[in-house]
């Protein structure tokens, strides 16, 4: 079973072109995860990316990564995978983007930590 995650706020019409290219009904598409859309944070994604980094030593990317990881995490919580199954993640990088993504959010008074 396939789990993709869209970060666009009106990302429905993706599930018809992956249907174009994928001929098994193995896969859903998360609509859930844009925390606001392409490239746009909250400060409740970016306190759970700071959360998951003093956890884990692993910092995300908050353009992709981290809303996949936050999702996710909710969806264990709402036990929507079966008990037992094993659950990968990819880690797509994107960690350039968050010198970049702090300088957008400065005035919020929040700022991701590497």
């Amino acid at each position: 079973f396939a789990l993709g995650f869209s970060v666009l706020k009106n990302g429905g019409f993706l599930k018809d072109e992956i249907a174009k290219f994928v001929s098994s009904s193995n896969w859903e598409l998360n609509l859930d995860s844009h925390h606001g859309g392409y490239a746009k944070v909250n400060e409740e994604l970016v306190q759970f990316m700071n959360a998951f980094k003093k956890q884990f030593n692993i910092p995300l990317d908050p353009v992709y990564t981290a809303k996949m990881f936050k999702s996710v995490f909710q969806l264990m919580k709402d036990d929507f995978f079966e008990e037992g199954k094993t659950i990968l993640l990819v880690h797509s990088g994107g960690l350039q983007g968050v010198e970049g993504m702090n300088e957008r959010i400065k005035n919020e008074g929040w700022q991701i930590e590497l």
